[in-house]
């Protein structure tokens, strides 16, 4: 076996207190709390999860297939720029039935959220977010004949949202996910979590 891997460490600095008082007056709204209800199905396919997972490799597909679930998830912003970039802590419960044997199970899990601010405007302001290796527990491993492997796993999604209204307080999000345990045990057939749609305050 031949292994090659490289790294690199930045020493993260704070910002220097006038710098942050600009960003502060810059007038861009970044939510410091959300709190989001989502519902996912499989109504729409797979499409989205194949195109990012087989043929862009953005993201990850999974053996497992979900066919319907409901979530709640809390984020809270931890740090962002002048006016695109944030970086928000979550946390959700989930709840899932699986596409060909109905299986029921649930998730909970803690993750970081890569926000885009890409287009702002007086009412709405249009995002793309990602994020990965959210720590998670999952209440079943073996979904529709499929090891996953442990009831420990992580939590990946990526989607595309906005924040309308004059004080940017109402939120719209599409998103897909996936959860497998990033090949730190001996079997990991992922879970794949269709298009979810989440509406958010």
């Amino acid at each position: 076996t031949i292994f090659y891997s490289a790294g690199f460490n930045y020493i993260m600095q704070p910002l220097p207190k006038e710098k942050v008082e600009r960003n502060a007056r810059s007038g861009y709204v970044f939510p410091k709390h959300i709190i989001q209800a989502a519902y996912t199905t499989n109504g729409l396919g797979y499409g989205v999860n194949n195109l990012v997972s087989k043929d862009l490799h953005i993201f990850w597909g999974g053996a497992a297939q979900v066919k319907r679930g409901f979530s709640f998830n809390y984020q809270r912003n931890l740090f962002h720029t002048r006016k695109v970039f944030s970086l928000d802590g979550g946390a959700g419960i989930s709840y899932w039935k699986s596409r060909l044997n109905s299986d029921e199970f649930y998730t909970i899990s803690i993750y970081p959220v890569f926000r885009f601010t890409l287009l702002r405007s007086n009412t709405v302001d249009f995002y793309f977010n990602y994020s990965f290796a959210g720590p998670a527990f999952i209440s079943k491993t073996i979904i529709d004949k499929k090891d996953t492997g442990k009831k420990f796993t992580f939590q990946d999604f990526m989607g595309i949202g906005v924040f309308a209204g004059m004080k940017k307080n109402l939120n719209v999000e599409i998103r897909i996910a996936h959860y497998s345990n990033g090949n730190i045990f001996p079997q990991n057939n992922g879970v794949m979590i269709p298009l979810t749609f989440c509406v958010g305050y």
